[in-house]
């Protein structure tokens, strides 16, 4: 891996807490960023929390997320590697097993060279999140707390497959490099295709995929024991509950619940899966 480059990141961040009434208050947050080559950006947060009595409390928060492609992903450099097993839609049949008149059967199983790029057209990732929760006090000694929340990220960098790349050569050929020799081309009808040669090379550029949204609970237990001479004990039980994990490889696509499968998640790729537990 190699990299070159370096840039001036400029931010501020502001808050401000408010009461309004004794047993109601909100705070307000906000941070500002700017990167080079990235209009600049200004995410919120507003919290809000109600104190209805003294066993009781509710609170709220709504925020925004930014995060800009790391150096490594904009700027010159990039990382190169070895690739196995790939199926080569130019020179091998949709069976995924016959090779094309020209071809061999190890195109239907190539390896090849990697090499992951950088993608100056990169945008930042965007998030929004939520939550609402409760503190239930019984006692001065046990508290209850359960927050539900829910966070969507939109337009996650990641770096795109070598199966992607292949599918796309027509639209991106600058992704794909072959053997130009003609004699190595594969055949129809007896004729050389052009631009069919063995694989030698893919890019892999880091590209703004989908979006991800999950939901869930969070809970907590604390109790406190006050043993005299013997000083005291906290005591803490924490859970987390998974209620949905969505993913969307292009914005638009049908998000479904994958939440307690196996779907096999891989750059985007989802297949479907056992039943597990979802239960943290």
């Amino acid at each position: 891996s190699v990299i070159d480059g370096s840039r001036k990141v400029s931010s501020a961040f502001i808050e401000m807490r408010t009461p309004f009434l004794k047993n109601f208050e909100m705070d307000f947050a906000g941070r500002f960023d700017k990167y080079p080559g990235i209009k600049a950006n200004f995410v919120p947060k507003v919290g809000a929390k109600w104190n209805v009595n003294d066993s009781l409390s509710f609170r709220s928060t709504y925020a925004e997320g930014f995060r800009a492609p790391a150096l490594v992903q904009v700027l010159p450099g990039g990382s190169q590697f070895f690739l196995s097993g790939l199926w080569d839609p130019k020179r091998c049949e949709d069976d995924e097993q016959t090779p094309k008149p020209n071809a061999t059967a190890a195109d239907c199983s190539k390896s090849a060279s990697g090499t992951g790029g950088a993608n100056p057209e990169l945008k930042p990732e965007t998030a929004k999140s939520y939550s609402f929760g409760l503190i239930f006090s019984p006692t001065r000694n046990f508290d209850v707390l359960v927050d539900w929340y829910k966070i969507r990220k939109e337009g996650e960098v990641m770096l795109g497959s070598e199966f992607q790349a292949l599918k796309d050569e027509d639209r991106f050929p600058q992704n794909i490099i072959r053997d130009p020799n003609p004699v190595n081309w594969v055949t129809k009808d007896g004729v050389p295709v052009p631009g069919t040669g063995p694989l030698l090379s893919v890019k892999l550029p880091w590209i703004n995929q989908g979006a991800t949204e999950v939901t869930g609970l969070d809970f907590e237990m604390r109790m406190r024991n006050n043993l005299g001479t013997w000083g005291n004990l906290s005591s803490t039980f924490r859970g987390s509950y998974q209620i949905s994990y969505k993913i969307a490889q292009v914005l638009g696509d049908v998000e479904n619940n994958v939440a307690g499968k196996r779907p096999g998640l891989y750059d985007w790729n989802l297949s479907s899966g056992a039943d597990t537990h979802r239960f943290e």
